[in-house]
């Protein structure tokens, strides 16, 4: 097959993957890391459990994103999952208020630790993690981390990341998605 051939399916292959995982619904969660006044953070939806034993949470960086630098060379960072009413939080730190770096955390209230890693007051949890490993693959870095703390915050309905859409699931007797 020649190459431009295998580039326009490659490209037409990413379009439908890209596509196929929007409908794969994820709360939406700020990983930060960090101290005063150099914190940095973003928001992700590649995230997921690991383990349970030892707890473990595993997270896709795009390698592009500003924070990886500061991520790759910190011990600790924080995973924090967003309440509904969280969606200014989410669009901040998915960058679309054009602020950077320490300007993304100064609207909202955060919880210091002696890790450096930023934990969302209101969220509905914050994970603080210890970095255990990282793999690089394709355009992300996979990066695993030890659970050093938990705090349980809100009960609430998640923020959720549905098809490129904010959606909210209201949890109760009689459950359902609603887009904003």
């Amino acid at each position: 097959m020649k190459d431009t051939a295998r580039k326009r399916i490659n490209s037409l292959e990413r379009e439908q993957f890209r596509s196929a995982m929007r409908r794969a619904a994820q709360t939406i969660a700020i990983v930060t890391v960090g101290a005063q006044p150099d914190r940095k953070g973003f928001t992700a939806t590649s995230y997921c459990s690991a383990s349970d034993d030892p707890p473990t949470l595993l997270v896709c960086v795009n390698k592009n994103t500003s924070a990886l630098p500061f991520l790759l060379s910190s011990s600790h960072f924080a995973l924090n999952l967003l309440a509904h009413h969280h969606q200014l939080v989410a669009d901040e730190f998915a960058g679309r208020s054009g602020k950077h770096g320490e300007e993304r955390f100064v609207a909202f209230e955060w919880r210091r630790n002696c890790y450096e890693a930023p934990v969302l007051k209101k969220s509905l949890a914050g994970f603080v993690c210890r970095k255990e490993r990282l793999y690089v693959h394709g355009d992300y870095a996979v990066i695993t981390g030890i659970v050093d703390s938990i705090s349980l915050g809100l009960q609430s309905d998640p923020l959720i990341y549905l098809d490129g859409k904010y959606c909210r699931v209201q949890l109760g007797a009689s459950s359902r998605l609603t887009p904003f």
